[in-house]
């Protein structure tokens, strides 16, 4: 198992920043910007290894409240917050920048269009979430992810798992392709 002193001899045997991946909550996160690592990636594996732990985008929310809380600054040229694990849409990815998150991980959505559809299947995902995020932007009335922050995000229900989520930009971004041609 690694530990925080594990950590600590990477970071001192190496001139490469250090990201520490698979953090599950925010006191991880403070203690790593507090050692000096170059950053995290708040991860819950997909769900697939605990799926009752909290999702990221509520680690991440909870990361940046309790930053505020310890009167720390996210610098984010000194230390970046990624984040991965359930985001499937253009409005998710603008959530998690507005929340404080450098960057976005994707994988099932480009893993299912590769297995589906090959190249093109990739290049249609990749443009429809391009177009949510553009529509996103355009509804919040910001030009770039430096525009973004909290206070476009209302947390409120964020703790609420039974809340029901709609799609609607993917529903009307979304044109399917043709069915894969099989062999016999």
């Amino acid at each position: 198992m690694v530990t925080w002193d594990d950590i600590i001899k990477f970071r001192n045997a190496s001139h490469v920043p250090i990201v520490l991946k698979g953090v599950q909550c925010k006191e991880d996160v403070v203690k790593a910007m507090k050692l000096g690592l170059g950053g995290v990636v708040i991860s819950n594996h997909g769900g697939r290894q605990l799926d009752y732990a909290q999702s990221s985008i509520e680690v991440l929310a909870d990361t940046v409240k309790y930053c505020h809380e310890q009167g720390l600054t996210l610098d984010k040229s000194k230390f970046s917050i990624f984040v991965d694990g359930g985001f499937r849409s253009g409005s998710d990815i603008v959530k998690a920048l507005c929340l404080g998150a450098s960057g976005v991980g994707l994988g099932r959505p480009f893993l299912y269009s590769m297995a589906s559809y090959g190249q093109p299947g990739v290049e249609k995902a990749i443009q429809i979430l391009k177009t949510e995020i553009e529509e996103e932007f355009k509804l919040l009335g910001v030009c770039s992810v430096d525009e973004l922050n909290e206070s476009f995000v209302d947390l409120s229900l964020l703790k609420l798992k039974t809340a029901s989520v709609s799609y609607s930009e993917f529903d009307r971004n979304y044109v399917p392709l043709p069915q894969p041609q099989f062999y016999r």
